[in-house]
């Protein structure tokens, strides 16, 4: 194969992964065929192993993009948040989630296919470390202030990580499950029972 300038290769990625990331949201990863992937983005079969040896190694090249795409996402969740005993910060930032959340439908459409379909095999590195992430980044805040429980101090990089867990949580059933107002409430007013729950639990 004669050899294509770097720009016509990266177009070339970009192009069969934007395809194969539809196919496999939408049929999973067994349900998708490199053939069809080469059809839909109009690439040859036999050029596309030119760039992925096999299927799972363009599944995980998708995933390895997502990685990149989603470290920064959540760095700048975290820019959000100078103060994570700042409910009104907080609020601002459950609602970055939820655009997060509804921008990058098929990164979690993806991480379904993974978990069903591999065990989570690709994406089970995304989350270990979240707290210890947390307690790294606000070590100044969180060694002033704590959480209530019973009167003795809660983790306070737990307590964040849970209500940012749960944020994710309420945001991923209404976009992938349809959930449609699942608490019964708009929105606005989950976001407003959450920060009020997470402002009742700081200590004073």
């Amino acid at each position: 194969m004669p050899k294509l300038h770097p720009t016509i290769m990266d177009a070339n990625r970009e192009k069969i992964e934007a395809v194969a990331l539809r196919l496999f949201c939408a049929q999973g990863f067994h349900g998708t065929s490199m053939r069809q992937i080469a059809e839909r983005s109009r690439v040859s079969l036999g050029n596309i192993y030119n760039y992925y040896k096999t299927k799972d190694e363009l599944f995980s090249s998708i995933v390895n993009h997502y990685a990149v795409v989603m470290n920064d996402e959540r760095q700048k969740l975290l820019e959000s948040v100078r103060d994570p005993f700042d409910a009104c910060q907080v609020e601002a930032m459950a609602w970055l989630i939820r655009d997060l959340v509804y921008r990058h439908g098929d990164f979690w459409l993806l991480m379904y296919v993974d978990v069903t379909e591999f065990g989570n095999r690709h994406f089970k590195r995304f989350f270990p470390g979240l707290t210890d992430l947390f307690r790294r980044h606000y070590a100044r805040e969180f060694g002033k202030r704590s959480f209530r429980k019973g009167g003795k101090g809660r983790d306070p990089a737990v307590v964040f990580a849970a209500f940012w867990m749960q944020f994710f949580n309420y945001f991923l059933v209404e976009r992938l499950f349809r959930g449609s107002r699942h608490l019964g409430m708009s929105d606005e007013k989950v976001i407003e029972t959450f920060c009020g729950m997470y402002r009742r639990l700081q200590s004073r």
